[in-house]
């Protein structure tokens, strides 16, 4: 039975504007997927060159992990799609001449998405500081300035979110805790 399917049962915003369907469920991943491929050629432009960033995309196309998230109806895509975005308008407003406030505000925007997609996209903020760190040291200001708020907004969820996590019932009905149970498969 594909109780996930039904409206009623459903708490994911996008079933109620479109029917709640296989089809319906991947195309959003499928949408930041096509997306990430235009990104990836965006950034490849700005870093490198036209042909560079023809080959960046065409191997991103064809890579099987990326059809994969593409694929599936989980946040996958959209975390890969925001990482791509992000790192554009940081190379943008970094190192290009484009400093234009107004990418401030979208990379500020994609950060606060990003760290609400996944936990990991700590890791994409800590790498954007580390580059600055080593290539930028007095631009480290300006990305916090426009990180503050993302962050300060993400700090005030996680530390409400994280005493959920640590409740024993919680931690202990993940799934990857129950591998070891002889009837994980037969159980649904």
């Amino acid at each position: 039975s594909r109780h996930w399917a039904t409206p009623q049962n459903q708490e994911k915003f996008w079933f109620y504007i479109f029917p709640a369907n296989e089809f319906f469920a991947r195309l959003l991943s499928l949408i930041f997927g096509i997306l990430t491929i235009y990104f990836v050629y965006k950034l490849s432009v700005l870093l490198f060159n036209k042909r560079t960033a023809l080959l960046s995309a065409l191997l991103l196309t064809l890579t099987p992990y990326h059809i994969f998230v593409s694929a599936i109806n989980r946040g996958y895509a959209l975390l890969l799609l925001l990482a791509i975005i992000s790192y554009y308008y940081f190379f943008k407003i970094f190192f290009s001449q484009d400093k234009i406030s107004r990418n401030k505000t979208i990379l500020a925007i994609v950060n606060f998405g990003l760290l609400f997609t996944h936990l990991t996209a700590i890791y994409i903020g800590l790498t954007q500081m580390l580059i600055l760190i080593i290539s930028e040291r007095k631009k480290l200001k300006i990305w916090f300035q426009i990180n503050l708020i993302p962050i300060i907004i993400w700090l005030i969820w996680l530390s409400f979110s994280i005493g959920q996590k640590f409740i024993p019932e919680v931690f202990y009905g993940s799934w990857f805790m129950n591998l070891g149970s002889k009837n994980i498969f037969l159980t649904q």
